[in-house]
């Protein structure tokens, strides 16, 4: 019996070649996007379920007003330990980019983290070489990864080596571990002790208001989330100088394996990390996809099969039974979901380099074969294979064999209205997924235009940042180098900063117009020092008053006693009853220059992305205070050959200091990258809309094959009857357009609503308007009539002769 079901089926499959070919690689593109989005979202929800204890480790996260922070000072650690109550432990560690050197080699921005010595009970990672708990509880020593050992010191035994942090700090090599896993929330190259900290910069463990580290707490079994977080608030409250005041609790507690999806609404992160937004959206995606194909291929097995009922009444007559010919249909379904996902793997094995490339992560075609993977997919095929073969199945083995042998088992399927609504519902389904993915990529793409198009408040282009590292010479480096870039006829102009915009700033103050009461009319605000040529080589501009003075000598200008406040600061201090601010004296600063006259406003300066609103500012020139080093130099080209200019700026650099690498980027790479999953997503979703409209476009091919079909009399009749062509086509047309018409109206208000909603996670963002909703609607209409002018044009066509007389 298997045996003529195979026959039939390869019999079948030759009869209609095409029908088949088209009906395989639409399922198979559907398939293949399924299995890419899935092994995305298997290897996202997979991070740091790797530890023996991360059930009961958690991270400490201060929730603000917009956004949580989850860093804290360093002096609150010994207050947990001593005074916290239902934990077996607490740790901490903050991770840093430094400068190396090992042996004879000298790297910068290399990923360390500092950490106390409980680290090891939290994160049970493997020692390959020596104690490495233990090495923590040591001072001057370091633990390297695997990698790292290697790349820093090749084939020799690193263990007792000596390696040199920031040109300052010494540690010794004292045990290896091996490489962190990628699915972690954090990567690094080695582990060095609290040590490093205290002897660089001991305010990061001393001071209350300088926040570094990231908690992390053990809980014990029995007690409460609550009861910790409770606890930890207390303890704050107690002992914190800021936690006096606080009348509700800022702290909640984040499970380790949470990190990495649940934390995009906090900043200062230890890396960056995933996005559960992200993650929903491509799940939906998948599902809408799959769903598509799955729709499309009853289609046109409907289409294709509706040819077949003398077979099956020829079959019914010589003694098959129903639940053979429904048999038959299944299998001959199994049959082409079998080829489709053949040709399904290999798709995915072609471009899951290209979409792992894009999501950041290494996306292998094996995981499919992992045994709680593998049982997901099977449940999946299996459930298409029923859902896909049900319809045809039960549908085409209804009508009697009677019926059929009277030639009207075709028209049986053929004009059943059941059968034909039911083929337009699922052709709204299709578009109705294809019209909400297309407006959805419009207005990504919008969004990520936006974000390249908006004013900064400075101009980025051909602006190089130099990081100017921090020691005992950093002053005289750049004035050096100020000097020697001055000479170069590429070089416009050169300022520096404590800040650069692009990144987040890392000072703060609370600031309040001196006469005033600070408790009630005070504003937090950052505190960022530059250069007094800063506003003019950034191209900011100065909205009242004026900027900081350019004749004064250096002296003059390291204890001006001024500052110049961005219009975010000015609107809120003019919004408290103070009036103008200009000439007014702005308290908060630190020590010995607490208070300072407000000369100028600038304009808004974006230091954060768009996703945050331009935090408020006022820039001081005094370098007698803190922050009072310029960390950064920023150069401003004019060059039409970049490489050759970074080359001669580079060579400049390295006259000047041995000790430290030259390093550097372009100002606005890096407002660019700050929007890389928001742009990766934008690539994706085209990529995904592409497929799911190939796939609606199918089905509607498909009905408008099957209903043409069922129509031809009528056409017949209408043509003998003096209807022209043009009115055919309109007829016909109109048929299918408002199919997709419906699918708009249906579809269109659903994802303006979600897209909103995306948006406003943006504090910057486009309005989204009607002219999107518009012109997917006209592209909608057009598209449809495209895509169904050739087959109606055949149907109308046709000789009504050879119509009539075939029927």
């Amino acid at each position: 019996m298997f045996r003529n079901f195979l026959i039939t089926i390869i019999r079948n499959f030759n009869r209609s070649k095409w029908f088949s070919i088209v009906n395989i690689l639409g399922l198979s593109t559907g398939l293949a996007a399924v299995f890419i989005i899935f092994l995305y979202i298997y290897h996202e929800t997979g991070y740091d379920r790797m530890y023996a204890k991360g059930n009961r480790i958690y991270r400490q996260v201060l929730v603000g007003k917009e956004n949580n922070y989850p860093i804290q000072p360093g002096v609150f650690l010994q207050y947990q330990r001593n005074e916290l109550k239902g934990v077996e432990a607490v740790t901490m560690l903050m991770k840093r980019q430094l400068t190396i050197k090992a042996k004879e080699k000298v790297m910068g921005s290399q990923d360390f983290i500092v950490a106390d010595s409980l680290l090891f009970s939290f994160f049970d990672w493997k020692s390959l070489n020596g104690n490495a708990a233990e090495a923590l509880r040591r001072p001057g020593t370091v633990i390297l990864t695997q990698s790292a050992a290697k790349k820093y010191f090749g084939n020799t035994n690193p263990v007792g080596q000596v390696m040199l942090f920031e040109n300052s700090y010494k540690a010794t090599v004292s045990a290896i571990i091996e490489d962190i896993p990628q699915q972690s929330f954090v990567h690094f190259l080695g582990i060095l002790s609290l040590d490093y900290s205290r002897a660089t910069n001991a305010s990061e463990l001393r001071e209350w208001s300088n926040s570094s580290f990231n908690f992390f707490c053990l809980v014990n079994p029995g007690y409460s989330l609550l009861e910790i977080k409770t606890g930890i608030f207390n303890c704050w409250k107690k002992n914190s100088p800021y936690g006096a005041k606080a009348k509700t609790n800022p702290f909640r507690l984040q499970l380790l394996r949470d990190i990495h999806l649940h934390s995009e609404t906090n900043r200062w992160e230890i890396e960056p990390q995933g996005s559960i937004t992200t993650v929903r959206i491509l799940g939906i995606t998948a599902i809408l996809i799959l769903l598509l194909a799955c729709i499309n291929f009853v289609n046109l097995s409907t289409a294709r099969n509706a040819k077949r009922f003398r077979e099956i009444g020829l079959r019914k007559v010589v003694g098959s039974q129903r639940y053979h010919i429904i048999l038959q249909f299944l299998l001959e379904t199994a049959f082409y979901i079998l080829i489709s996902l053949i040709f399904a793997l290999l798709f995915t094995e072609l471009f899951l380099p290209w979409f792992s490339g894009l999501a950041g992560a290494d996306l292998r075609l094996g995981t499919l074969l992992l045994p709680e993977v593998f049982s997901v997919v099977l449940i999946v095929l299996l459930l298409l294979i029923g859902l896909a073969g049900s319809y045809p199945a039960f549908v085409l083995s209804a009508p009697k064999p009677a019926v059929v042998l009277k030639k009207q088992g075709e028209s049986f399927a053929i004009n059943s209205r059941v059968s034909i609504g039911l083929r337009e519902v699922l052709v709204i389904v299709q578009f109705f997924v294809s019209v909400a993915l297309i407006t959805g990529a419009i207005i990504v793409q919008k969004q990520l235009n936006f974000f390249s198009e908006s004013r900064l408040g400075i101009e980025s282009h051909q602006k190089v940042v130099i990081k100017n590292p921090w020691d005992d010479f950093m002053t005289q480096r750049f004035d050096a180098l100020t000097a020697g870039l001055k000479k170069m006829p590429e070089v416009k102009a050169i300022t520096g900063s404590h800040n650069v915009p692009g990144q987040f700033e890392n000072n703060y103050g609370v600031f309040f117009i001196k006469g005033t009461d600070p408790k009630n009319q005070s504003i937090q605000a950052a505190l960022i020092s530059v250069e007094n040529n800063f506003f003019e080589v950034m191209n900011s501009s100065i909205l009242r008053g004026e900027g900081f003075p350019k004749t004064m000598s250096k002296a003059e200008l390291d204890s001006f006693p001024a500052c110049v406040v961005n219009e975010s600061l000015a609107t809120q201090l003019n919004a408290m009853g103070t009036g103008d601010v200009i000439g007014r004296s702005l308290s908060g600063f630190y020590d010995p220059l607490p208070s300072r006259k407000i000369i100028g406003v600038v304009n808004d300066i974006h230091f954060r992305s768009l996703h945050d609103k331009v935090m408020p500012a006022a820039f001081i020139v005094s370098k007698s205070v803190y922050p009072n080093f310029n960390l950064n130099i920023l150069v401003d080209i004019d060059s039409r050959n970049m490489p050759g200019t970074m080359k001669k700026i580079e060579s400049e650099w390295q006259n000047i200091t041995k000790d430290w690498p030259f390093e550097s980027y372009f100002l606005d790479q890096r407002y660019a990258s700050q929007y890389v999953s928001e742009q990766n997503l934008s690539v994706i979703i085209r990529a995904f809309t592409a497929i799911a409209l190939i796939i609606s476009s199918l089905g509607l091919l498909a009905l408008v094959m099957f209903v043409s079909q069922s129509k031809r009399k009528e056409l017949g009749i209408r043509k003998v009857l003096g209807a022209g062509d043009n009115s055919l086509i309109r007829l016909m047309s109109w048929r299918f357009v408002r199919l997709v018409l419906i699918a708009d109206v249906m579809a269109i208000p659903i994802i303006l609503w979600l897209c909103s909603h995306w948006l406003s996670g943006f504090a910057y963002h486009v309005e989204i308007g009607w002219f999107i909703p518009i012109a997917v609607i006209f592209f909608s209409m057009i598209f449809t009539f495209a895509a169904i002018l050739w087959q109606t044009w055949r149907a109308v066509t046709a000789n009504p002769v050879d119509v009539l007389k075939a029927e």
